[in-house]
């Protein structure tokens, strides 16, 4: 017979690693949370079900859930969350063994842990991380001053004084610096055609593209595409790495 309250050490150890998680991925720490995950023992984590792959996946869903509200308290849009959480569903399912389930979760760390990095809007005010959020949405999309403006229903001249102050940048100066980025990623890592990616990137005029894509990177597209798609492979696979 157990000895009444014999399991409240573990139960509060649990509890603490779990909160420690949660507040270095809020922090995005990779480091830190995946230091606390090791922590874990079978006794910190006892096995609740006798099927010990369910059990695990059961643990990887609320884990999910947990870090969700984690990054969102850290300031990441919801729609970065839930296109991030709604991968994570099938993919857990579809492990098969305990510890593909226990190298998923430190990967779940490490994504929540990015998104973090990524798309932490909490130092802006919520209107610019709301229209930061929407430009990151669809940089393909019209994502004019006027457009923007209307979409939040404020005026136009107020948004771009708001927006270049909290940012140091101008909006457009800002939505075509993104566009410009994703459209060196497609030339690089894709053989798409470049006037398909100029429209992917929001710009249906190739000539005004490979205008602006020369002013900020000194290069035409065609140039950048041929640069980066001979590099030496040892190099890509570094930069992967």
């Amino acid at each position: 017979m157990n000895k009444p309250f014999s399991d409240i050490g573990m139960i509060e150890e649990r509890y603490a690693l779990e909160n420690a998680i949660i507040n270095a991925v809020t922090a995005g720490n990779e480091a830190v949370a995946l230091e606390y995950l090791d922590q874990f023992s079978n006794d910190t984590l006892p096995w609740r079900l006798p099927d010990k792959l369910r059990d695990i996946k059961n643990y990887i869903i609320t884990t999910n859930t947990l870090l969700r509200k984690a990054v969102e308290s850290a300031g990441v849009h919801p729609i970065h969350i839930d296109a991030y959480s709604n991968s994570i569903i099938p993919a857990i399912e579809r492990l098969s063994t305990v510890r593909q389930g226990q190298l998923f979760t430190r990967q779940l760390i490490k994504g929540y842990c990015q998104l973090v990095h990524e798309y932490l809007y909490k130092t802006r005010s919520p209107l610019i991380g709301k229209i930061l959020a929407y430009i990151d949405i669809d940089l393909s999309a019209d994502l004019s001053l006027k457009t923007l403006a209307k979409y939040l229903g404020i005026n136009a001249s107020y948004l771009s004084a708001l927006f270049s102050r909290e940012m140091e940048i101008s909006l457009t100066d800002y939505v075509n610096l993104r566009r410009i980025d994703l459209a060196k990623k497609l030339l690089a890592g894709t053989n798409l055609p470049i006037k398909f990616i100029a429209r992917q990137c929001g710009f249906p005029d190739i000539h005004y593209f490979s205008r602006l894509f020369k002013r900020i990177t000194d290069t035409t597209p065609r140039a950048y595409r041929e640069s980066t798609q001979f590099q030496n492979p040892g190099e890509i696979e570094r930069t992967i790495l």
